[in-house]
């Protein structure tokens, strides 16, 4: 079973938080990483231990 997180993203640019939280998850298994941006897709990729990175457009009205 894989582990979900929700990447954090500071101006489309993501976080140094979710490097960390994704490190402490990869504990627990196979960790695939859901991002809001297209932009920080590529990003989320290059992160160690992330299996998938999973792309999801937001759209406000």
């Amino acid at each position: 079973m894989s582990v979900l997180v929700l990447a954090e993203l500071d101006n489309q640019k993501l976080s140094p938080a979710t490097a960390r939280i994704t490190a402490a998850a990869a504990q627990l298994g196979p960790v695939d990483l859901l991002v809001t941006s297209p932009e920080a897709a590529t990003a989320a990729a290059a992160i160690a231990g992330i299996s998938k990175v999973l792309v999801v457009k937001l759209t406000l009205r």
